[in-house]
């Protein structure tokens, strides 16, 4: 009897061992790093980076990865591309990340793909925050673009603008010249856009705009410009007579800065969108505010967290097919989602009014 119990200790312990080295072993795997160089006090920047995070961390709580942690590392770029560099060099050589995602500058993007060039590393950068010309999607630059082209949002608005009557005024950043050009060439009837509104930066140059659209009195207002500019001069001009006119931007003009400072006005905003709402019914938007809820209750689910949401999940199904065609997760991640175009997703866009929150009376 005596030999017995031993034998059965001694079978337990062994077994304990056995368990204990064996979830050792697990622990040890190296993370799986995912960089991101962003600017998270902007409010819509950081609920991207929230809403890519709830996605990640349900999938490690999953196993989704077997057993390998799924890690996003954001660092502060304090809104300076060259931080953006620095950022990139810190990820590769240091942190030893393997895929870059949610850049949020288009000059920071330009110095870290340089630096990249420099440097001759072979890393993905998947899915910037931003919207990008059909010219720059082209560059064989190993960039992966979640959404569509701006020339696709530009040709949907003058598709939706085809099929309705009035005069249309266009109010562009000179930089965006291109953007402008190629936006008129999809009106049908050039005769309707009766005036141009362009600026840099300055304020006193958006008055100008505005004295100038005024005098016009167009029915549409089509706005190109940055989103803090096109902003203010769309708060400018609720406070005149122009506040039964109709304004018109795409979905990188019309971001969350734009629709939180609108809320409680009587704007007329048509938007075009690149994804969902994350208050439908589907399923992606059910899931997204349930894992939101779970994982960050406090922020927001605006349009900027659904997107870094759904990026996340295209993100984490690109890393599960690497790692099945690849238990070792070596280094050519890269040539592994070119050549099965993991990154691609079905843009559609749409052209629709804006929903303004109200104040409760």
């Amino acid at each position: 009897m005596f030999k017995l119990l031993t034998f059965v200790a001694l079978s337990f312990f062994s077994f304990a061992e056995e368990k204990v080295e064996e979830e050792k072993k697990e622990s040890t795997k190296e993370p799986f790093i995912i960089a991101m160089s962003s600017h998270v006090k902007n409010d819509s920047f950081y609920e991207y980076s929230k809403g890519a995070l709830s996605y990640l961390s349900n999938a490690n709580d999953t196993n989704m990865f077997d057993g390998i942690q799924v890690k996003l590392l954001t660092y502060e770029n304090n809104n300076k591309p060259k931080r953006d560099g620095d950022n990139t060099k810190r990820f590769v050589q240091f942190d030893k990340a393997k895929l870059l995602f949610g850049y949020v500058s288009a000059e920071g993007i330009d110095e870290s793909i340089g630096i990249i060039k420099e440097k001759e590393w072979e890393i993905a950068m998947l899915f910037p925050f931003l919207s990008f010309s059909r010219e720059f999607h082209k560059k064989p630059n190993n960039i992966f673009h979640f959404r569509p082209t701006i020339e696709t949002e530009l040709e949907k608005i003058g598709s939706y603008l085809n099929k309705q009557e009035g005069t249309i005024a266009i109010i562009y950043r000179e930089s965006d010249k291109q953007h402008k050009d190629y936006f008129v060439s999809s009106i049908k009837d050039k005769d309707r856009v009766i005036t141009y509104c362009s600026y840099k930066t300055d304020p006193l140059q958006l008055n100008s705009s505005l004295l100038k659209v005024k005098k016009a009195k167009p029915n549409f207002i089509v706005m190109l410009g940055d989103e803090k500019s096109s902003t203010n001069f769309v708060k400018r001009a609720i406070r005149t007579s122009l506040k039964s006119v109709q304004f018109i931007a795409p979905s990188y003009v019309a971001g969350a800065y734009m629709m939180k400072e609108m809320d409680n006005t009587d704007l007329q905003l048509i938007v075009s969108r690149t994804m969902e709402a994350p208050d439908s019914d589907s399923e992606d938007a059910k899931e997204f505010k349930r894992l939101l809820n779970k994982h960050f209750p406090r922020v927001p689910k605006t349009y900027a967290a659904f997107e870094g949401y759904l990026a996340a999940k295209q993100v984490a199904h690109i890393v599960q097919e690497s790692m099945k065609a690849n238990k070792d997760i070596k280094e050519d991640i890269l040539e592994y989602i070119k050549e099965k175009k993991l990154w691609k997703r079905d843009n559609k866009v749409v052209v629709e009014k804006a929903v303004l929150k109200k104040e409760e009376e």
